[in-house]
């Protein structure tokens, strides 16, 4: 009998063994890709936001697209800490919020009351303040931010603001900083404030002149100043310039501390340290400040990226690109700018293309190569720690290599079904 009993716990033993040995197929489900570097791209007519590793070049084969909930997501925007990217429905009056973390929508779509252009999360991802410059407003000129709720997705304030149409937030999360290209005026939300009986909104106090058609607004690091972009003869305005507002004294009249005109014109801005990186086009025949040409080939009118030191408010340099309305800027690996644009002047020669929306300027030349890509550029995203560039041109994704300028070979492209509209490295 203990013979018997030691032969039955060794073949329970091996039974044991052998079940260890063995594996079942899964039957779970992953809701993430997995993957620990990642950039994300909204696809404008395929409704999605697709999802991609950004250390391999490749669409994530686990998990490769997310639901916007809407039907033309466009541009996208990080919260601080890179937990959420905000989706504005491009011309559509819709934004969605995704989460970066668990890759699914965390709110939206949310309806606007018209369409917004420009958007911001506030400093802990909470809330969306959305410029909705024809949002109607009881008693007073349309125009407003808008608050969203991103944990009840739904609006839950708003803040009239004449003609609000474009809008920053200060680092420090307190201050909105809202623009008017029409009506010329700069407004400050008091974030705190939202949704209480005050709802303080205050008009900036400038001297006049110095705003001129605004479009865009960075903050320094310590969220006192403020460099408004002002698009002047470009949008209908006098002069292209850069004005750097002191807003410590709030909520008493900000500093005029200059305003450094900008000659090639101002529609976006990059800031680099110290260095304030600016693109535009004055459409005029040539856009230097000191002659009236434009050298590139084949055209009458050019673009401009200055360079503005902002400690001593001058401009330092100043480079040839192509021309059109510029919209983004992408500071690439091994002093690479890359400027994009949508309606410039698009080139071919015997059904070739040979001049694009896409200028790649190396910044410590002085120098650009205006890519041999046609068609609109609405998104740019360098690779952090890598030679590689997003570019969405034309409704496709193309990736550029900083140590040649110019696009990797064809074979190692992301083939994109739908538009490619904007990328955002999301770790």
């Amino acid at each position: 009998m203990q013979r018997l009993a030691v032969i039955l716990c060794l073949l329970l033993a091996l039974l044991a063994l052998v079940s260890c040995g063995s594996s079942t197929p899964s039957t779970s489900t992953t809701t993430t890709s997995g993957l620990t570097f990642r950039a994300i791209m909204s696809n404008a007519t395929v409704g999605t936001i697709w999802l991609f590793d950004a250390k391999l070049d490749k669409l994530s084969l686990n998990h490769p697209v997310l639901s916007a909930g809407m039907s033309a997501p466009g541009k996208l925007s990080l919260s601080q800490d890179k937990k959420e990217t905000l989706v504005l429905g491009n011309g559509t009056p819709n934004l969605s919020v995704v989460s970066n973390v668990n890759e699914g929508v965390s709110a939206g779509p949310i309806t606007l009351p018209g369409v917004s252009e420009s958007a911001v999360l506030s400093a802990d991802g909470a809330t969306v303040f959305a410029a909705v410059r024809t949002a109607p407003v009881f008693g007073q000129p349309p125009g407003a931010i808008i608050a969203v709720s991103v944990s009840s997705a739904a609006i839950s304030a708003t803040i009239p603001v004449p003609d609000a149409h474009f809008v920053a937030i200060s680092p420090d999360g307190r201050r909105l900083l809202v623009l008017s290209d029409t009506n010329n005026t700069a407004a400050i939300v008091y974030t705190s404030l939202i949704d209480t009986p005050s709802q303080a909104t205050q008009v900036l106090s400038l001297p006049v002149g110095s705003l001129d058609r605004p479009v865009a607004a960075l903050f320094s690091s310590d969220s006192n100043t403020a460099y408004i972009v002002n698009c002047g003869l470009e949008c209908g305005g006098q002069a292209a310039s850069v004005g750097a507002v002191d807003l410590s004294p709030l909520p008493n009249d900000p500093v005029l501390l200059g305003n450094v005109l900008v000659p090639g014109g101002a529609t976006v801005a990059m800031l680099n340290a110290t260095t304030l990186y600016v693109a535009g086009t004055t459409p005029t025949a040539g856009t230097s400040p000191t002659d009236n040409s434009c050298t590139a080939s084949g055209v009458s009118v050019c673009g401009r990226l200055t360079a503005i030191d902002l400690a001593g408010l001058t401009r330092v340099a100043e480079i040839e690109i192509t021309d059109g309305y510029h919209t983004t800027l992408g500071f690439g690996a091994n002093n690479l700018m890359f400027a994009g644009a949508i309606g410039c002047t698009n080139l071919t020669s015997g059904g070739t293309p040979t001049r694009g929306c896409l200028a790649v300027c190396d910044i410590q030349k002085n120098s650009a190569n205006v890519a041999i890509a046609n068609g609109d550029v609405t998104g740019i995203q360098p690779i952090r720690g890598r030679t590689m560039v997003y570019v969405a041109q034309n409704g496709k994704l193309l990736i550029y290599d900083t140590t040649t300028g110019q696009p990797i070979d064809s074979l190692k492209q992301i083939n994109v079904v739908g538009q490619a509209f904007d990328i955002k490295l999301i770790d």
